[in-house]
């Protein structure tokens, strides 16, 4: 957190003018900052299956003295996992079944044989089992329960997005609210 004491020692009938001025420069300077952070953050997010945490993370500025970089919509159930890592616990059923589709989507688990050049699936498990069932699905189920079990018994390391972009860009934020506040005495200045 940045925090800066501007102290006004001059004519309280412009009062609302210091307040104008002290908005404009530091919602510049909050504005640059939260792109600046947004774009290191989304680089440095794992795509995943979909994309949608990358595509989830944005700023906003609320107002000139506060500001949020996080993560919305679809990603936010799984953002902060991804962020911090998991230690070895056992999962939830919603757990499993957010698993059991990235597993469909990454993995692509039915495919019995793959290109080595192009990645492509060149044949697939039958939806129709010899003795009956689908062994499509049992395929699913096998790699998730492993995926599972493994997550459970060691767990996954974080990916510290916007732990490393704050520790990275931290002295190039204070410096653009350094700069404000620079042009905010200068303007204000008699």
């Amino acid at each position: 957190m940045i925090k800066f004491s501007l102290k006004f020692t001059g004519n309280t009938k412009k009062l609302l003018q210091v307040r104008e001025v002290i908005n404009d420069e530091f919602l510049v300077a909050m504005t640059s900052a939260q792109m600046l952070l947004e774009t290191d953050v989304a680089a440095n997010t794992p795509t995943g299956v979909g994309g949608t945490l990358k595509l989830g993370i944005h700023g906003k500025v609320i107002d000139a003295f506060h500001g949020i970089v996080g993560v919305e919509g679809a990603g936010a159930k799984y953002g902060d996992i991804v962020e911090m890592g998991r230690r070895a616990k056992p999962i939830s059923k919603e757990g499993v079944e957010s698993l059991r589709l990235w597993v469909i989507r990454k993995l692509q688990p039915e495919a019995l044989a793959m290109s080595i050049k192009t990645h492509k699936v060149n044949k697939k498990i039958s939806e129709k089992g010899k003795r009956g069932g689908n062994p499509r699905e049992r395929a699913i189920d096998s790699v998730t329960y492993l995926v599972a079990r493994k997550i459970r018994k060691k767990g996954f390391k974080g990916k510290f997005m916007f732990r490393n972009a704050e520790r990275k860009l931290k002295n190039t934020v204070i410096r653009m609210f350094e700069d404000a506040k620079n042009r905010v005495e200068r303007l204000l200045s008699d």
